[in-house]
């Protein structure tokens, strides 16, 4: 292990991935001009512990519920762990959300109807995970690392994602 900058290099014979997805229902407190609410959604995506690519930004379309933008996360990040991971030997990656709605949709494949409109993205998230080369786990919201990107912490909250994502964890 060496440390340079603030960074951790270390060698690890063994990758692993590992994402963490959140969500935030729109309120209507932020209507847009058409008088609806855009949902955020975020996502990181860890490299053996250090953060390579994080996202977050409004959802592109109208979500009804916390579980339907949880679903359209989980599928966006996907999107951007399989652009990370095509051409190259990964193994099985965890992807976490703290939705627990939309993990039993996704495993029981209740999916409604307002979910159409992600059908295409939806069941490349479905087809990711049968193959089992994602698996995707619940987290508890405390836990779940990618909150910072999608809503206000408290600033204890905020460093300990932050140090989280930037592998800058206590050796003690």
């Amino acid at each position: 292990t060496h440390r340079r900058l603030g960074l951790t290099f270390s060698h690890s014979p063994k990758l692993n991935l590992t994402v963490f997805v959140d969500e935030a229902l729109a309120s209507e407190l932020s209507l847009n001009a058409r008088g609806t609410a855009l949902s955020r959604i975020g996502g990181a995506i860890m490299l053996n512990g250090t953060c390579i690519n994080t996202t977050s930004q409004r959802a592109a379309s109208t979500c009804h519920s916390t579980a339907e933008c949880s679903i359209h996360a989980l599928a966006h990040t996907l999107r951007k762990h399989l652009q990370l991971t095509t051409n190259h030997d990964i193994p099985r990656t965890s992807m976490f959300s703290d939705n627990q709605t939309a993990l039993k949709m996704l495993k029981g494949r209740s999916l409604t109807s307002l979910l159409r409109h992600l059908r295409i993205a939806t069941n490349a998230l479905l087809s990711a995970a049968d193959s089992e080369d994602v698996i995707i786990k619940y987290v508890s919201s405390v836990d779940n690392h990618a909150n910072i990107l999608t809503s206000n912490e408290s600033a204890a909250s905020f460093w300990n994602h932050t140090r989280f994502l930037l592998n800058q964890r206590d050796s003690t």
